[in-house]
């Protein structure tokens, strides 16, 4: 193994299993002063165990001497490493088999002189053959540094290197230019369980939560998609153009404005936006990426939690089941396609049922002057709070029974106070 790397020299190596064993550990690198050997960079895509005969074969690869694909690393000067750009799952598997990590060879083929070793772990070798795998060496080809300065460049590459083996999705392409956003997204996933309502059903190793939660924030911050003209990776355009330095201070933003919306979507699934009239579940069948625009732009628009359980309750839940299974949306919002126009257009809907739900709402709950004047006669003119004399202009209804517990808006259930001593309350 090279025992430097030096800037925009590639270098071409071999690294043997049991070195890269060892130095994938950055404490057993600094104590031998070797370069540490980063198998998982922020970068990379995350790590699915092979089959059990993919895993055999790659194992039989190795007894029997044969030359694999090159790994691929790129150095970093600063870390004082090299980082794993192509070959991570190889190195991976190879490395679980010696941890005993749940891994027993399998059937090999039935000329294979291996047969005998089906179902036994690594420790259950002979040692020679333990000591073969040991010191069998990978070829690593070494990228130039300067790749790094380019974020374009060594997406381009990622996608070059990866891409044959099984193809990559825009997220794990996404993650090498916007690195800072994911991995500030993978701080947030702890906060979407799996029965979240969110995370329904999401593969997170192949980024689909993280492709949800970059809906919600972009249609929570930004409904209007702002510079963005298509629908193809749309919402990782509008990381680049919004989010692709993310400070401290919009973190936190972020991370508040998510738990509004987990919270909220919980609240949208107990209140039965999901249950038919019927009472069956429909939880499988609406089109989830609606739902997220819908939760996004409830937390936006309703900034009490109180006031949307109740707004929903009455009218927004009946409203809101409707839209996610209607089955002509594109024709019903006059659009051809379900492009980024289709997706303005669908959150605009969203908005108008939101508004009009919230002004139904305020309608409902504000007792009218005249019923509050009726009222302040009753009363002797006297404050219900403080009993201290109250003029009109300063007066205003207040729910006996508050309207957050299912008050009424009615005359029984009014007393007049003063506006301050509303407050107060």
């Amino acid at each position: 193994m090279a025992a430097e790397i030096k800037p925009n020299i590639p270098a071409i190596t071999k690294i043997t299993i049991r070195e890269l064993h060892c130095y994938s550990s950055r404490v057993n690198a600094e104590r031998d002063k070797k370069i540490f050997i980063d198998i998982h960079p922020y970068y990379q895509r995350a790590y699915e165990p092979w089959d059990s005969r993919a895993r055999t074969a790659l194992i039989e690869t190795i007894l029997l001497g044969r030359v694999m694909n090159p790994i691929w690393f790129i150095p970093n000067i600063t870390a004082h490493s090299i980082e794993c750009i192509d070959g991570m799952h190889r190195i991976c598997n190879i490395l679980d088999f010696i941890k005993d990590d749940g891994f027993v060879l399998g059937k090999f083929v039935e000329w294979s002189p291996y047969c005998a070793l089906a179902g036994k772990r690594f420790v259950e070798l002979p040692v020679e053959l333990r000591e073969k795998i040991w010191n069998y060496a990978l070829v690593a080809n070494h990228l130039e540094e300067a790749y790094r300065e380019s974020p374009a460049q060594l997406q381009y590459v990622y996608e070059l290197l990866n891409g044959a083996s099984k193809p990559l999705n825009s997220y794990e392409l996404n993650r090498v230019r916007f690195a800072n956003f994911y991995e500030f997204l993978a701080e947030c996933r702890s906060d979407f369980p799996a029965t979240s309502p969110i995370a329904r059903g999401a593969n997170i190793a192949r980024g689909q939560l993280d492709k949800r939660l970059v809906i919600i924030i972009a249609v929570y911050r930004d409904p209007l998609l702002r510079d963005l003209t298509r629908r193809e990776g749309v919402f990782e355009a509008w990381i680049n153009a919004n989010l692709a330095k993310i400070t401290p201070q919009v973190a936190a933003e972020i991370k508040e404005s998510l738990i509004k919306m987990r919270n909220y979507a919980d609240d949208m699934r107990e209140i039965g936006i999901f249950r038919g009239e019927q009472g069956e579940n429909l939880e499988g069948l609406v089109v989830h990426e609606h739902f997220l625009y819908i939760v996004a732009r409830c937390a936006a628009l309703i900034h009490n939690k109180e006031k949307f359980r109740r707004i929903a309750r009455v009218d927004l839940a009946a409203k809101f089941r409707t839209l996610l299974q209607k089955q002509n949306l594109c024709v019903e919002l006059k659009q051809r396609d379900r492009g980024i126009k289709f997706i303005r257009a669908l959150i605009h809907y969203i908005d108008a049922i939101i508004t009009s739900s919230l002004e139904e709402f305020d309608t409902k709950r504000c007792f009218s002057r005249d019923l509050i004047a009726g009222k302040l006669k009753l009363q002797g003119g006297m404050c219900a709070i403080c009993g201290i004399a109250v003029d009109i202009g300063d007066a205003e209804g207040d729910h006996i029974v508050p309207y957050s517990s299912g008050g009424m808006t009615t005359p029984e259930n009014l007393q007049v106070v003063h506006r301050h001593c509303n407050r107060a309350k």
